[in-house]
């Protein structure tokens, strides 16, 4: 099972990872590791001049996936923005499931999955209200 302290810690709760962006996908044959980075962020509940909700706590959160045994991707392109990130698990493994906005989605099934978050500084930036 997944352990989401580090997560946690960085965003002060599990998020579903509405709007972040899957930045990369490196994928290794075992025994090397596969890594996922998805780049997210907490969004506030106050916004700003311009009526966009206000950010904070932007990271890159990095899966590493360790024995990929079944994967099934589509649709990679320049933005790849997801709806939600869940980890769940099966008889398999542990299963990584990106559901699309626009761009990547689909999953990956790893014997083992880690994560890690690389606290990014960034000038704050927001997301619509309108979208």
């Amino acid at each position: 099972m997944l352990d989401w302290t580090p997560i946690i810690q960085w965003f002060g709760f599990i998020p579903d990872f509405h709007d972040a962006e899957v930045i990369s996908m490196d994928l290794r044959r075992a025994p090397e590791l596969s890594t996922i980075r998805v780049d997210a962020w907490r969004t506030l509940s106050d916004v700003d001049e311009r009526g966009y909700f206000k950010i904070d706590r932007r990271a890159v959160v990095c899966f590493v996936l360790g024995n990929v045994v079944r994967q099934e991707i589509s649709d990679w392109n320049h933005q790849n923005v997801l709806n939600k990130l869940t980890v769940t698990t099966e008889q398999d493994g542990q299963v990584l499931s990106l559901e699309t906005i626009y761009g990547v989605g689909g999953y990956f099934v790893a014997q083992e999955i880690t994560v890690e978050v690389k606290p990014v500084s960034a000038p704050d930036t927001g997301t619509s209200l309108n979208g």
